[in-house]
């Protein structure tokens, strides 16, 4: 044995544990946007985008960030005979949001292509948060891990939120006209650079000044949220007008396609990609809101393999799917888009849940499975599908937390015949006041908000 350690397994143990620190601190330093685009995803899953756009939108804006560093210094002549302050408006944040603007509309492709205005706000989020996440490593590796950490909940955020600005208008681009479209995105983008430049140059003022940043990030918090829910809400009227127009529900009340437009997704299918394929479980039916789709089935010759037949077209406003659901068989056919499509996706809860509430649907749904050469008497009858919907709204009652407002609703004689779909509709858009003996609620006069219990 060596009296002393051998210096090639000293310096090798040492090399080791430096890149293992730096390993981990990389990681800690990409941890919080992989956090926040997690929490937001989910915040909007009742609107779910494509997971492969969404992770190559973060992956783009990683790359945003190395684009910015090169187009900064390029600009670094003019630049640096500026005032700092100035350099921020004029300089950094124009570049950086004007890349990760380029980023989205690259990766995700054209608004008009997106059919919601939450689509603009979930890309634009993912790829701030890939630009803060490269950018967080660089800060964390030349300053510490005690700067990544403080910018873990200011900078990182505060990506998100400047690019959400410009999301939103992104996404009302889908549906306004061409010229609107882009005044809109304009506003957004300066907006954008406002925030983002308003946010650095506290930074290089005084301590006291710089501890601004934090309401300047409340209250972009607070407008994207706000923006948020309104992008939501014109959705959902969106989907509610386009279910109107579905004649099975063309006598349905208002508030049941609000029901059903609340439990359905909408989803966008890719040119060549199948929504189903058959042999599937059947899970869901589909109403085509717009594009054009193939239903193929596998050719009768097995010598073809895996050669597919087309045995029918579907265009806006076709319902389909519901045959599998309603016989609780795999799928029949497989359905492939030819371009760009757009589908509403209702689950068979939903689908029962509309049974119940929509009248005439369970004599359509028998109807058109009939049409398409399935056995009336292989098909439940409208007294089946009644009962399997009245046992599933027992079952989603008997669930109901006792101290939801759901259930406080229900206790109201005048509400307690309304289904539990419809008490949950009434219970997101209800909210509780805690008043002091004296108060007033109701001022003669004055404009009513609503319903008081």
């Amino acid at each position: 044995m060596h009296p002393f350690p051998d210096p090639f397994v000293q310096a090798t143990t040492l090399r080791d544990s430096v890149n293992a620190h730096d390993q981990i601190r990389a990681a800690l330093a990409l941890l919080p946007s992989l956090l926040f685009l997690l929490w937001f995803l989910r915040a909007a899953s009742r609107t779910p985008e494509p997971p492969r756009v969404v992770a190559l939108s973060y992956l783009g804006g990683c790359a945003a960030f190395a684009l910015a560093v090169f187009g900064l210094e390029a600009l670094d002549p003019v630049l640096s005979a500026l005032p700092a302050n100035i350099r921020m408006f004029v300089g950094v944040a124009p570049v950086e949001e004007a890349l990760k603007l380029l980023v989205v509309v690259i990766v995700g492709g054209m608004p008009s292509r997106w059919g919601r205005m939450t689509s603009g706000l979930v890309y634009s989020i993912a790829v701030a948060l890939g630009f803060a996440a490269v950018e967080n490593i660089a800060y964390t590796d030349r300053f510490g891990i005690e700067t990544g950490l403080v910018r873990a909940l200011t900078a990182v955020p505060g990506h998100a939120l400047h690019s959400a600005l410009v999301g939103v208008q992104l996404g009302r681009a889908h549906s306004a006209r061409s010229r609107s479209a882009i005044g809109g995105v304009a506003l957004g983008l300066l907006i954008a650079i406002l925030a983002h430049g308003t946010y650095n140059a506290l930074l290089l003022e005084t301590p006291a000044l710089r501890t601004l940043v934090v309401p300047l990030l409340l209250v972009e918090g607070a407008l994207v949220l706000a923006l948020f829910r309104r992008a939501r809400e014109e959705d959902l009227s969106s989907i509610v007008e386009q279910l109107s127009m579905v004649p099975a529900l063309a006598n349905a009340p208002a508030s049941s396609l609000r029901m059903l437009a609340t439990r359905a997704l909408k989803r966008r299918v890719a040119p060549g990609e199948r929504l189903f394929v058959e042999g599937d479980e059947s899970e869901s039916v589909f109403l085509v809101l717009g594009g054009h789709m193939t239903v193929e089935r596998f050719t009768p010759d097995p010598n073809d393999g895996d050669a597919r037949e087309e045995v029918g077209e579907l265009d806006r406003g076709d319902f389909f799917g519901e045959i599998g659901v309603l016989l609780d068989r795999e799928r029949s056919a497989s359905v492939r888009a030819d371009g760009d499509a757009m589908v509403l996706e209702l689950s068979r809860t939903g689908l029962h849940e509309a049974v119940a509430v929509v009248d005439g649907l369970a004599e359509e749904l028998r109807d058109s499975a009939s049409q398409r050469g399935i056995d009336s008497s292989q098909l439940p009858t409208v007294t089946a599908l009644h009962a399997e919907a009245d046992l599933r709204e027992e079952r989603q009652a008997s669930d109901l937390d006792p101290e939801s407002l759901e259930a406080r609703l229900r206790a109201i004689p005048l509400l307690e015949g309304l289904r539990t779909e419809v008490l949950r509709l009434l219970a997101a858009s209800a909210w509780t006041e805690t008043r002091r003996r004296g108060s007033v609620l109701l001022r003669e006069g004055a404009a009513g908000r609503g319903l008081c219990v």
